[in-house]
């Protein structure tokens, strides 16, 4: 009797490589911003961090030949760049045109790239202001710009580059773009002292800067941009007393001033 012949099944064809999930599948070169556009980018929005420290310390056009159409236009000017900065933090207009109300990091850099963009056309633009000025004594000019740097560093009190990288969403940064409940509520150090530490950084700086330049021009924008400080308040603490409810009142119990404490 023969024996029975032995029989091989077909080699199965190789399984296929596994796919990796999301959080395993490599990067592509595609999605990285380059190091020279980061460093570019990182420059150009530390620049407009500051930006309205150095306008206040060098100071504003005036001439004696100035008029009030010179005025009206400065007013219009300024006034397009709070609206459309102020417009470009609002959830509908989010929506409008990056099809969603939340904010992330490429509506961030678009956001910091266009309101350092017109704050540096109006500086450009600006018509004079009448030319008028008062004399001040040197040591008067001193305590200005010795006030002005001591505000300056005021305002970055507590303040980390990592934690500005992530506010001007700097490529590969980590940042909270929307308001929300994920927001970041500070309330230690300055922020135990009143509710907008850095804003009342702004509005020294804007007095101290009246020392180093006091002439009529000076005195025009630092009402114009300390004023919008203060306006924008109320609109801020609505927007996070939405976000944060609860978290926030108790916020403004514990710290009742907004600006200077014992006064607002």
């Amino acid at each position: 009797m023969k024996a029975r012949e032995a029989t091989t099944s077909p080699p199965r064809p190789a399984p296929a490589p596994a796919r990796p999930s999301p959080e395993e599948a490599p990067i592509r070169r595609s999605d990285l911003a380059s190091p020279a556009f980061i460093a570019l980018y990182r420059t150009f929005a530390y620049f407009g961090v500051v930006s309205i420290f150095a306008a206040l310390l060098l100071g504003f056009s005036q001439d004696q030949g100035a008029t009030w159409n010179d005025v009206g236009i400065n007013v219009a000017l300024y006034a397009a760049f709070v609206g459309s900065h102020l417009a470009m933090t609002l959830p509908w207009w989010k929506r409008l045109v990056w099809k969603k109300p939340e904010g992330f990091p490429r509506e961030r850099r678009a956001y910091v790239t266009i309101a350092f963009a017109s704050w540096l056309l109006i500086l450009a633009f600006h018509r004079p202001i009448f030319e008028f000025g008062l004399p001040v004594p040197s040591v008067l000019s001193f305590v200005g710009y010795a006030g002005f740097l001591l505000s300056f560093f005021r305002f970055f009190h507590g303040v980390t580059f990592d934690m500005i990288d992530g506010l001007v969403a700097v490529p590969g940064a980590s940042g909270t773009y929307t308001v929300g409940p994920g927001t970041t509520l500070y309330t230690e150090g300055p922020y135990a002292e009143v509710r907008h530490p850095m804003y009342r950084a702004v509005l020294q700086a804007a007095l101290f800067g009246l020392l180093i330049h006091p002439d009529l021009a000076q005195v025009f924008w630092s009402v114009l941009i300390a004023g919008t400080f203060v306006a924008f308040i109320p609109f801020e603490e609505k927007q996070l007393l939405g976000a944060l409810g609860e978290t926030y009142l108790h916020y403004r119990e514990r710290t009742p001033y907004r600006l200077i404490k014992g006064i607002w």
